[in-house]
């Protein structure tokens, strides 16, 4: 307008998720877990085509149950421990995109046995050796630990039986 600078208008947060646009499934090695991903209103900069959004990554977190105390702070807003924002990057090229992560035991799916892998130990005079299952994948639930099995030392190992 006349070579005046024309600053944007102020984006509203609001315009982050006006519609829940997808839930997907992570499975990412040794990541587990579920996102969400909200829709706003507003074109992304330079980018007409795609909106503005926010994703909530729900991180499988055997350890942590996710009952987080909810915190008010002195200026009324409020948190939440396991809520951050992500260590990953769920954008698609907006870089007004906001990405939240909670870690919780909630988003974790059942165990299988598929989640195990076996761990050997060292031969013993005997010539047998002690084979372990390991949890390798995150889970809760669901299929145990198979038992360790004692196999001869020059034998190959074991997947766990389904």
């Amino acid at each position: 307008e006349g070579g005046k600078v024309v600053p944007d208008a102020p984006r509203q947060p609001s315009n982050l998720g006006r519609s829940l646009a997808r839930i997907e499934p992570v499975v990412i090695p040794g990541m587990r877990g579920i996102r969400f991903r909200f829709e706003g209103s507003e074109p992304c900069p330079g980018q007409a085509t795609r909106k503005r959004g926010a994703f909530v990554f729900f991180q499988c977190s055997p350890s942590n149950p996710g009952n987080d105390t909810v915190v008010r702070d002195e200026r009324g807003v409020y948190h939440l421990g396991s809520l951050t924002v992500s260590s990953l990057d769920w954008s698609r090229g907006c870089a007004d995109d906001v990405a939240l992560q909670w870690m919780t035991a909630s988003a974790c799916p059942p165990c299988h046995r598929e989640d195990y892998s076996p761990q050997p130990g060292d031969c013993g005079p005997d010539g047998t050796r002690r084979v372990a299952y390991i949890l390798v994948e995150p889970c809760v639930g669901g299929a145990a630990a198979p038992a360790p099995i004692w196999l001869p030392c020059g034998d190959a190992l074991v997947q766990p039986q389904v």
